[in-house]
């Protein structure tokens, strides 16, 4: 029996099922995020009879996030280089907001 005889074989038996399974990881795992592979943003649906909704994931390290709120603080008192700094930031966030919409 020749390759292709055989593989048509295993996909009309054994491939369905696997097929099934991948289906069935996939849709339980969709609206789930994982840092590990590199999709940091995407269209879920997160239950059953939800609308579909845009799902961010935002990693900091200690010293970013750390940065961000010492700036948010300092352009709440009216410090400018504070403002800058956030306005920067947002300008960064919606333009990958902007991105994961197309």
């Amino acid at each position: 029996m020749d390759f292709e005889a055989r593989w048509e074989e295993w996909v009309s038996t054994e491939g369905k099922t696997v097929e099934a399974e991948v289906a069935t990881e996939v849709q339980k795992t969709l609206p789930l995020f994982d840092s590990a592979d590199g999709i940091h943003a995407k269209w879920v649906t997160p239950h059953e009879g939800a609308e579909e909704s845009l799902g961010v994931l935002l990693m900091f390290t200690h010293y970013e996030i750390a940065d961000l709120l010492c700036a948010w603080e300092e352009a709440k008192d009216g410090d400018m280089s504070g403002g800058t700094y956030v306005a920067s930031w947002l300008h960064t966030f919606m333009s990958f907001v902007d991105g994961a919409c197309d």
